[in-house]
């Protein structure tokens, strides 16, 4: 059984003194100079906006995210700061769940340990932490790569002194106390409800109404939809014909709701919170062998690939000729006697609703494509003038210079001479690129590509010179090979 709030926090209170007490001692053995605080004055900074639950909530009412962002913004005006990406975590537990599974601060961590930003801001403290774990996790390895973080609402956030680590988990302590008591306070009356068969969620899936005790009735119309749809599954039907089935009927809106209804234990008459589980509170619509009938065909899918390395993958410049949704990249394996073999396609990413969804064989595609570039290149079209080039050598010249000198000024950032100085190399990077910018626009080009050939490229300069060329392609269904596909130019 779990602890409970008050006693993880009389543990964890004890863990923290000790702790900071032992690297008191170490400080004053090594001498306990005070350090410096380090300024944040021109540095790269990455916003976090995180919310834990996003609902239902109209996005016009749902104004969390965005007064975060303008916290964020107001603070790197404020510090001079250059806020180079913000990072979004809309439906996502600071409390239960670990870095891994914090897609926003894992990437913003990890730019901090790749070179690409110096800071990792938050509008409010629980918005990056409501862990101690995660806490500790991530302000080691920021600090180690000589990142920093910074909350608007209480400051900077360092353990690299004994007072500073003990103000940072003292809050992370109240944080992570917080969250541990609201989760006792709901535990026991969730778990009164689920004994008596009232459901502690909002949520009622189709086929069933909350009764005027609060418990579940079966609604006698869309129970017996509920009931078709399991036995068209059972049947053999493709999930995708189950799923637009449903939608005709008005049974569910989204491929996800039709999924979560056909894998519902809820239609067993099984009522769930956490570990526990009432199994027969309430009538149930779906019999156990059908129920299992359905599960059996339910595919176990491998660790999914975030990242593809095909070429066209995740730069939003291929698009469905018939509903000009946007292609992803998909895959399967066709069997066979010898050694399988896994084929790759773009797939129009809204292939369930588009009325002639299309598909491409990803190495015919891609072959298309590069041939064009290729073709390009050759006839001198993503040539730039070399004045042009001589320009984007000096604004990145400019930028590195920038960057270095932030570094090297790390700590004398209250220096009327050093803030001058750094003001003045920002001033001449932004002159060189304003210099960049007029020089493309007089030549008219509309290209950003490098003059390096194709086959020397790496994947992610590859990538950048087909969205600095290319405005759209688009594959058409039916027909064969490249007939189905064009390629469209920004214009000039």
């Amino acid at each position: 059984m779990q602890e409970s709030a008050s006693a993880w926090l009389s543990t964890a209170n004890h863990s923290v003194v000790d702790e900071y007490n032992r690297r008191r001692a170490a400080e004053i053995a090594g001498g306990g100079d005070a350090r410096p605080g380090r300024p944040l004055f021109l540095k790269r900074a990455v916003g976090i906006i995180r919310v834990s639950e996003v609902g239902d909530r109209d996005a016009d009412r749902f104004v969390s995210p965005s007064d975060q962002l303008a916290s964020i913004q107001r603070s790197c005006e404020r510090e001079e700061m250059r806020l180079v990406k913000v990072l979004e975590e809309l439906d996502i537990s600071g409390y239960r769940r670990g870095l891994d599974r914090r897609p926003g601060l894992l990437e913003g961590v990890q730019m901090i340990e790749a070179g690409e930003a110096e800071v990792l801001v938050v509008a409010y403290f629980d918005r990056f932490f409501r862990r101690l774990k995660v806490q500790a996790e991530v302000c080691d390895r920021v600090e180690q790569a000589g990142g920093q973080l910074l909350s608007v609402d209480v400051g900077q956030i360092s353990q690299e002194t004994a007072s500073k680590w003990l103000s940072a988990n003292m809050l992370g302590l109240v944080a992570e106390y917080q969250s541990r008591l609201i989760s006792d306070k709901v535990k026991e009356p969730h778990r009164r409800a689920l004994a008596s068969g009232i459901p502690a969620f909002a949520s009622i899936p189709p086929g069933y109404l909350r009764g005027p005790d609060r418990r579940l009735v079966v609604d006698a119309d869309k129970a017996v939809l509920v009931h078709q749809a399991y036995e068209l599954r059972a049947s053999g039907t493709a999930l995708m014909d189950v799923d637009r089935w449903c939608r005709a009927k008005g049974l569910t809106r989204s491929w996800r709701a039709t999924q979560e209804m056909l894998r519902n234990r809820i239609y067993l008459g099984e009522l769930k919170f956490g570990k526990a589980v009432n199994p027969a509170s309430h009538t149930p619509i779906v019999e156990r062998a059908l129920f299992d009938s359905v599960q059996s065909l339910r595919v176990k899918l491998g660790p999914r690939e975030t990242a593809s390395a095909r070429l066209l993958a995740h730069q939003k410049v291929v698009y469905c000729g018939t509903c000009n949704a946007p292609m992803a990249i998909t895959g399967t394996t066709k069997p066979g006697s010898g050694p399988k073999r896994r084929y790759q396609s773009y797939a129009c990413y809204r292939y369930r609703d588009c009325a002639g969804p299309a598909f491409i064989s990803a190495d015919l595609l891609e072959r298309v494509v590069v041939d064009f570039i290729k073709q390009v290149q050759a006839e001198g079209e993503a040539s730039m003038d070399e004045r042009v080039v001589a320009a984007e050598a000096e604004t990145e010249a400019a930028l590195q210079t920038l960057n270095l000198a932030v570094a090297a000024f790390d700590g004398l950032g209250d220096v009327a001479a050093t803030r001058t100085r750094l003001l003045q190399l920002r001033a001449e990077h932004e002159a060189a690129r304003d210099r960049l910018e007029a020089l493309r626009t007089a030549l008219g080009s509309r290209k950003r590509a490098t003059l390096a050939k194709w086959e020397v490229m790496t994947l992610q300069e590859q990538r950048a010179l087909i969205r600095a060329v290319i405005s759209r392609v688009i594959v058409r269904r039916g027909g064969r090979g490249a007939a189905r596909i064009t390629i469209e130019l920004f214009e000039e």
